[in-house]
Formats: C-alpha cells, structure tokens, sequence
C-alpha cells in the first residue's frame, strides 16, 4: 500500500509539473485603433456613413456639437421616394464637416443620379473660422447605388460616388467624392 500511495503521489506530481510547464503566459490584448476605418458594407440599419473626399477618409462620427446632430442623419420619404442624408465628422477641436447626398423615385435596389435640379446645393460644407463649400454639380450629378432597401424595418442602404464643385476656391475648385456607402436606419 506504501508503495501504491508514492506510485500515485509521483503520478500526481508529474503530471502537474507537466501542466505548469504546458500554461502559455496569457496574450496581451491587441490595441484598439484610434484612428477611423471605413465602415463596412451593410444592409442591418447601422447608420454609417462614410468615403473618401479626395483621397483622405471620411467616417461620420460622434461629437461635440452645438445642434446635437446625429452622425448620420436624414430621411427616407417612402411616399415621394426620396432618400436625403448626411454624415456628420467632428473632431477634437470643435470643427465638423458634413457630406449631403439626395436621391429621388428610389423603386427598387439599383443605380440612381443624384436629384440636383439647380445650382448651389450644398454638398459639403467644412465649418470653421473659414467655412468652405462645395455644390453638387449640375452637369456632372453623381450617381447613387441602391443595394438594400427594407421598407418594412425602415432599413437603406447603398454606395455614392460624385464629384463636388465650387469655381470660386483657387486652391482647388473641385473634390472627388469616391467609394461612398451608407447604411441608413430611418
């Protein structure tokens, strides 16, 4: 019996030597990104809204602001057929920008231009010390894809692209709107 009980002390005794030599050191968390990343390409009603103005990203968020917009914000007029939507960007220093996109007789998912029937609306606007603007253009309107649309759950969703203009900024009289896509809870 003596030598049954160090026979199973031994035992015992490996087999947690094994085990505590097995325990790997826990992974350390990857770190969270700070920085914006284009949304996904959705159909649940998430209200994102993002693209790239120039080249640079631009992701609707939260943030301070004085009217307490919404990031993404707008309407769906399921009787007209009328999407109107903007996605808000504030940053850290109390300067916001905001992208405006309107479509009109949405039917069905499908490609769309955008409804721009006069001069000088507003497409985007950058608020600080100087505000800038840029119009949709009325030669050259930008189209809209329609890829989800739930009238039931209230749900759209689709992608944009256009080109944005104002003659009147030397620096540069026009921005390139591209790769556009929001998902739309109205």
């Amino acid at each position: 019996m003596k030598t049954y009980n160090i026979f199973l002390r031994s035992i015992v005794f490996v087999v947690l030597i094994a085990l505590a030599f097995s325990c790997e050191k826990p992974l350390e968390p990857e770190p969270v990104s700070q920085e914006p990343e284009m949304p996904p390409l959705t159909h649940t009603g998430a209200n994102t809204f993002g693209c790239y103005i120039d080249g640079e990203l631009f992701v609707a968020n939260e943030g301070p602001s004085v009217w307490d917009i919404p990031a993404v914000s707008g309407s769906f007029d399921e009787a007209a057929k009328r999407l109107v939507l903007q996605g808000t960007r504030n940053n850290n220093d109390n300067l916001s920008d905001y992208l405006v996109i309107l479509v009109n007789n949405i039917d069905e998912p499908g490609n769309y231009m955008f409804d721009i029937k006069f001069d000088h609306v507003k497409g985007y606007t950058q608020k600080s010390e100087e505000s800038l603007v840029y119009y949709h253009d009325i030669g050259n309107k930008g189209s809209c894809t329609i890829t989800y649309i739930d009238e039931l759950n209230n749900i759209i969703s689709g992608t944009f692209n256009m080109i944005l203009v104002n003659p009147e900024y030397a620096v540069s009289s026009s921005i390139n709107i591209t790769e556009g896509r929001f998902d739309f809870r109205y």
